[in-house]
């Protein structure tokens, strides 16, 4: 009797781990792949033509890298702010660099869309971005359903 629920206690830990695995897949995907969705979904549409599309892929990829890096700057900021014992001159510097990165993306958004510019026009560029944002409420769409299919199988 004791061996059996061990068993099954194992069996249900075991499952709940799986469950975990899956609902995390999403966010343990290398962003590299991520962008690589993104583009491929930006290609489905069939707003830009094939050498279109490879050039402005490139850009892109660019594009991504360079905000990717200033995010996770960004979170080891966010990271390093939530010590307890902060001094008010640490927190400057950190708000500080916080607020110079939101800067930094609005000049890396405006350089890589005049990049874009010379590569297509600006009508399928508003095209491209009105996809991304289709392309972002599909996946936050995904993630709530993984979510709630975790917790589901958690109960």
């Amino acid at each position: 009797m004791k061996r059996d629920l061990i068993l099954l206690f194992t069996l249900l830990l075991s499952l709940n781990i799986f469950a975990k695995t899956d609902t995390n897949e999403q966010n343990n995907r290398p962003k590299r792949l991520m962008v690589e969705e993104e583009l491929e979904f930006y290609k489905s549409k069939e707003i830009l033509s094939n050498t279109e599309f490879d050039k402005f892929a490139v850009v892109y990829k660019e594009f991504s890298q360079e905000k990717q890096a200033i995010r996770k700057e960004n979170r080891l900021l966010k990271k390093e702010a939530k010590t307890a014992e902060i001094s008010e001159e640490n927190a400057t510097k950190i708000l500080n660099a916080l607020a110079d990165n939101k800067i930094r993306i609005a000049q890396i958004n405006k350089e890589y869309q005049d990049k874009i510019l010379k590569i297509i026009p600006a009508t399928k560029y508003l095209k491209i971005q009105q996809a991304r944002d289709e392309y972002k409420r599909e996946m936050w769409k995904k993630i709530k359903e993984q979510k709630a299919k975790s917790n589901k199988q958690q109960h």
